[in-house]
């Protein structure tokens, strides 16, 4: 790995500790930094973490300027998935990161919607249940899109001894899941327009945001770190947790063996805790 690579990094966090803003980093670095492909980004984090010269914190600021550094810089990175076939868990990743896109836009469009017309405008009661009924629906993101990532994609990476990369997402999963069962919770109490329509647009933001920085960032590393075997592991135990709106076809096929993160992940329970609070286990097994 090239050392300028790294010390770019740190010069970059340096000015970000001071207060720097996003555009004027961008204008500073946006052209060096779009050349270091997204894949290399977590290799370089995880050597700053490991050098004590950088926390997760400072890592999870770093994450928001990879959505802005990498926007439009790494658009290839997406059409390359799409070559892989259906059936194929990255594929079915990258399908599910549409429909969720598509949802943040909607609730964005609901909100803005919404909060336009007037208090006594007999609209308000259509769109209000709606708006409702949309983010009761978006919490299933965190129980089938996120939990696949954190609990059956993110062991291999750590395996390889990258363990920024989980932390960071893994912590911007539950701040999305955070804010959806916040609004859910504001939209029940019937909490005024101006907060209500601040906190469905940030979370709109916040699910848009996320799908960039997976179908850039982090499916691109994951196309070149994991093996078939890997893939199929995954392929093969992802079911018990379940989909985001999505129907997987069966297309992709493997000849290669399954090769689980730890040899003791046969017949794993894995605890999630979902949004109200309730416990789901999931028995992952291959038979």
């Amino acid at each position: 790995m090239e050392r300028e690579k790294v010390e770019l990094f740190k010069e970059v966090l340096k000015k970000l500790h001071k207060g720097e803003d996003v555009e004027s980093l961008k204008k500073q670095f946006g052209e060096l930094l779009s050349q270091i492909p997204p894949f290399e980004i977590p290799v370089i984090e995880q050597e700053l973490l490991k050098s004590g010269e950088i926390d997760v914190r400072d890592i999870i600021k770093m994450c928001d300027l990879h959505v802005e550094f990498f926007r439009g810089a790494v658009s290839e990175a997406g059409r390359e998935i799409e070559k892989l076939p259906n059936g194929h868990p990255l594929r079915t990743l990258y399908e599910e990161n549409k429909q969720i896109l598509k949802d943040a836009e909607a609730l964005s469009l609901l909100a803005s919607s919404m909060f336009s017309l007037p208090k006594d405008d007999p609209r308000r009661k259509q769109f209000y249940e709606k708006l409702v009924q949309h983010v009761s629906e978006l919490h299933r993101i965190g129980l089938t899109h996120y939990t696949r990532e954190e609990m059956l994609i993110f062991p291999y990476i750590e395996r390889r001894g990258i363990t920024a990369v989980p932390t960071v997402l893994w912590s911007k999963h539950d701040e999305t899941r955070l804010k959806i069962r916040l609004l859910l919770n504001l939209l029940k109490k019937e909490e005024s327009d101006e907060r209500l329509k601040e906190e469905a647009l940030e979370l709109s933001r916040m699910l848009s945001d996320m799908v960039f920085r997976e179908n850039n960032i982090l499916y691109p590393t994951l196309k070149v770190l994991l093996t078939e075997g890997e893939w199929k592991a995954i392929k093969m135990l992802e079911k018990d947790i379940g989909y985001y709106k999505i129907e997987v076809t069966e297309e992709w096929e493997t000849p290669e063996k399954p090769l689980l993160p730890h040899r003791n992940c046969l017949r794993r329970p894995i605890p999630f805790r979902g949004l109200g609070g309730s416990r789901h286990v999931y028995h992952l097994q291959i038979q």
